[in-house]
């Protein structure tokens, strides 16, 4: 089963791919508007499976087969902000619906609620909660200003980190691995972290390439290009389209070798 779960994931990402590590892919935004203003966050991929059905990792469970999530939740923030407002212009110019969703999630603020609401709400599975939110410390002193105004479920929790007994970054955790049905006494228990939704730092860069996002593109004005006989090679939105090409399996390495691997 892992080795199956691991050939997807290299044919996903186009890497090779170990056990227990963190891999992120990349997913962009570009804001409506002649600038082009464009975001890139970095977006946690992880394994979910329907053998994880009534086992103690029951939160990771899906109807049927196996299957990578890819999430952003900076991503999601930023996405909700954009539809409200160009529903909100719709509205006052009277214009056709043009689609865009109702998000509900518009701010980190709002993300750090939801992500501990959902930790929260974790199955109380074979062996109990796999992850599970800690109690606020004695000295609040230790804990930046917390960003969100909690619900009273939430006020006494902490909302820098939490505990779960398998990484909820890890791409492919070996825990998920393993036949038994309830969690093996020798599961690590691991520290788990919310501060890349609000704080904000050097010390802390997930803060910006999870959270915040980077923004990555943005078209100057007409008086903002440098003098330039070519008015394209400021920017040219064909740089950022792929053109398909057709090759050989024999000439994918990798992928010959995946393959071969399943039928053999």
């Amino acid at each position: 089963m892992f080795g199956l779960a691991q050939c997807l994931c290299e044919l996903y990402l186009d890497r090779e791919i170990e056990p227990n590590k963190i891999y992120l892919d990349e997913i962009f935004l570009e804001k409506p508007g002649s600038r082009k203003t464009t975001w890139k966050w970095f977006a946690g991929i992880n394994y979910f499976c329907s053998q994880g059905d009534k086992r103690w990792w029951h939160d990771h469970r899906i109807p049927g087969g196996m299957a990578f999530s890819v999430n952003s939740v900076g991503h999601l923030v930023k996405s909700s902000i954009i539809a409200k407002g160009m529903n909100q212009l719709g509205e006052m110019l009277g214009s056709p619906d043009e689609g865009y969703p109702d998000l509900p999630i518009d701010s980190l603020k709002r993300a750090l609620q939801v992500a501990m609401h959902t930790i929260g709400l974790a199955s109380d599975a074979v062996s109990g909660k796999a992850t599970e939110l800690l109690p606020l410390p004695e000295d609040l002193s230790t804990l930046p200003e917390c960003p969100a105004k909690l619900p009273r479920p939430l006020a006494n929790k902490n909302f820098c980190e939490y505990a779960g007994y398998y990484h909820t970054d890890f791409t492919l955790p070996t825990e998920y691995f393993r036949s038994s049905v309830e969690r093996p006494q020798d599961v690590e228990r691991y520290s788990l972290d919310f501060t890349y939704l609000f704080k904000s730092g050097l010390d802390n860069p997930d803060f910006m390439s999870m959270g915040e996002g980077r923004q990555v593109r943005a078209v100057p004005d007409e008086d903002e290009k440098p003098p330039s006989p070519d008015r394209d090679a400021w920017f040219n939105p064909k740089d950022l389209v792929a053109n398909e090409t057709v090759a050989s399996i024999e000439d994918e390495g990798r992928l010959s070798a995946a393959l071969l691997s399943q039928l053999g």
